[in-house]
């Protein structure tokens, strides 16, 4: 029992388009030097703020301050460092996905950390005795607002040219695929399963066969 279809040959050749969207991780040439100037200067402030830390022991009256107690600007300074290193080095490996993420997550870091220096130094400004370290608690403060600005400037970026960018706007691939039928024998065989082979061909376009199967198959002695 045949069936025909009318105006199609059976064994005409079939293609379909499709696109596929790509996500190079690339910073744009022109916001390259902006990302490694502000990772340069968020690394500086994280050395500023680790000796500001380390110095807050040394004065009277550091035991009655929250945030010198806690080493506040020690860890925070420690994370910004981190984040400056990042940058630096996404800048020289533009290619390298893992080092975009790690460099956006510690751009989101040293904003969430840089909130929580202002916070608590804010806050330890009205701790019991703890006018001894006043002008410490003040030069925290400005350390975290300006990482602050500089790690929400730098999330923007990322964010916009890279992480939520819409489809159109990445690199969209169109790609032909092409499908050559075979005529397919029923007669009382059993013929093992063929399989598919893609072959390139021009213009980006692949030719997809099924790999020829003896109706034969050799007898083993």
């Amino acid at each position: 029992m045949s069936a025909e279809i009318s105006g199609h040959h059976p064994y005409q050749p079939e293609s379909f388009s499709y696109q596929r969207y790509y996500n190079n991780f690339l910073l744009p040439l022109h916001l390259r030097p902006t990302s490694l100037g502000i990772g340069i200067t968020i690394s500086v402030i994280g050395f500023v703020s680790i000796i500001l830390g380390g110095i807050g022991y040394g004065f009277h009256g550091y035991c009655y301050n929250p945030s010198v107690v806690i080493a506040l600007d020690i860890w925070v300074g420690i994370s910004y460092c981190i984040c400056g290193i990042f940058a630096a080095t996404i800048h020289f490996h533009k290619d390298n996905h893992h080092l975009m993420n790690s460099y956006y997550a510690f751009v989101i870091i040293s904003l969430f950390f840089s909130i929580l220096q202002f916070g608590i130094s804010l806050a330890s400004m009205f701790a019991h005795s703890a006018h001894y370290l006043y002008w410490h608690n003040i030069a925290s403060m400005f350390l975290g607002v300006v990482v602050f600005s500089l790690a929400l400037a730098m999330m923007i970026i990322l964010s916009r040219t890279i992480y939520c960018r819409p489809a159109e706007s990445g690199n969209i691939q169109n790609q032909t695929v092409i499908f050559q039928p075979y005529p397919i024998q029923t007669e009382n065989i059993d013929p093992p399963a063929a399989s598919i082979y893609a072959q390139p061909s021009q213009n980006g376009q692949f030719m997809m066969y099924p790999q020829p199967v003896s109706a034969n198959p050799p007898q083993l002695v």
